[in-house]
């Protein structure tokens, strides 16, 4: 089955945002819809590794409530109009980020945050382990009293282990108080992997769905690939890297744009890193950064080149025509040339850089001294 985007009307073009509906997807039911959004504040989170701290919050939040109140709103006025209610689940940490409060208390919302502890950690095996503890998931509902639960949240996804741990958690809440979940809305920076165990439990807890049930799954950026131990990339981690052009990749022509503007952020690792970290531990994230400038310098010493180095991520050096874009981004066929020729004709930031290893270590020295002034 081809996947392709489709733009969505509805997200303000005035404020340089755009919302995109995903067609094609096997991992998507009839009970399900999933979009890429794409605005100026989560193209500066993809792109830009130091955006940091409250700043990467704020970026992710605002991104966010754009989609609530302007992409989503009629969907979401239409699930929450019986009780004028909503849940949001807080998944600690990295899923406070995506806190979608600010967009549906300005719908008029009454909201109400369920907070949960689930993170995954790799054991000796390689095998990946969940911890579920400190939840406070409808914890403090009044008794007897019934309802449809419209339940939003958001996190990094990248195996999706800790994704669904959490959902698993919170449906048995929401099934041991007598609810029924009417929507199911998730945000997320990552992969496919959110698409997928979304629907394997909205099919596992069918009979915990109302007969109108719908799941929004919405993707800043883009469905980004999860590196992998075959992906083709010298310098990787797998399983949890989120990667712009490798592993069935979707992203944002928007967010490509942004990107071949800078020769810099054609050479990031991974387009979110320790989304945890890049909030509340800037420090590990000017380490992992600095560990990656530093590795590709050395390769750059070695002999690699700036173009190399580039179509090792991103194969965009040498494209010249709107043909030869669409055969990198298959799932652009729907869009317009217009959208595809402005990707193209950005690129002049690294076509006008000297293709040589020392243009590479320039590079990787200017990142380390910026890395450097974050802290």
């Amino acid at each position: 089955m081809v996947v392709y985007l489709q733009e969505v009307p509805g997200l303000s073009l005035s404020r340089d945002s755009f919302l995109y509906q995903i067609h094609g997807s096997d991992s998507t039911g009839s009970k399900m819809s999933s979009y890429i959004a794409s605005t100026p504040e989560t193209r500066a989170v993809c792109s830009d590794p130091g955006v940091l701290g409250s700043r990467f919050m704020d970026n992710i939040q605002d991104a966010i409530q754009r989609v609530v109140e302007e992409g989503l709103v009629s969907q979401i006025k239409g699930y929450c109009s019986e009780r004028n209610q909503a849940d949001v689940l807080e998944i600690v940490r990295g899923g406070r980020c995506y806190d979608s409060r600010r967009g549906l208390e300005s719908l008029g919302l009454n909201v109400t945050t369920h907070t949960l502890v689930c993170q995954r950690k790799q054991e000796e095996s390689g095998e990946w382990v969940l911890n579920t503890s400190g939840a406070k998931v409808f914890s403090e509902e009044r008794v007897d009293y019934k309802r449809d639960v419209n339940l939003f949240c958001g996190d990094i996804v990248a195996t999706g282990t800790s994704l669904e741990g959490a959902l698993r958690y919170t449906f048995e809440e929401v099934a041991s108080k007598g609810y029924k979940l009417n929507s199911f809305n998730f945000f997320t920076i990552g992969g496919e992997k959110a698409e997928e165990v979304v629907q394997k439990l909205i099919g596992e807890y069918v009979h915990l769905l109302t007969d109108s049930f719908h799941a929004n799954v919405v993707y800043l950026e883009g469905r980004f690939g999860i590196a992998t131990t075959e992906t083709p990339l010298v310098q990787k981690y797998p399983g949890t890297d989120l990667l712009v052009c490798h592993e069935d990749a979707i992203i944002a022509p928007e967010f490509a744009e942004t990107l071949v503007m800078s020769p810099s952020s054609l050479l990031l690792p991974c387009v979110i890193q320790d989304g945890g970290a890049r909030a509340f531990s800037p420090q590990k994230q000017q380490n992992e950064m600095r560990h990656h400038w530093s590795v590709l310098k050395e390769r750059a010493g070695a002999g690699l080149t700036l173009h190399e180095a580039i179509n090792e991520r991103y194969p965009i050096v040498g494209v010249n025509t709107e043909r030869d874009l669409r055969k990198i981004h298959p799932a652009w066929k729907e869009l317009s040339s217009g959208k595809i020729n402005e990707v193209l004709a950005s690129r002049r930031s690294y076509l006008s850089v000297e293709n040589s290893s020392n243009a590479l270590i320039d590079i990787c020295n200017e990142e380390l001294l910026e890395v450097d002034r974050w802290y």
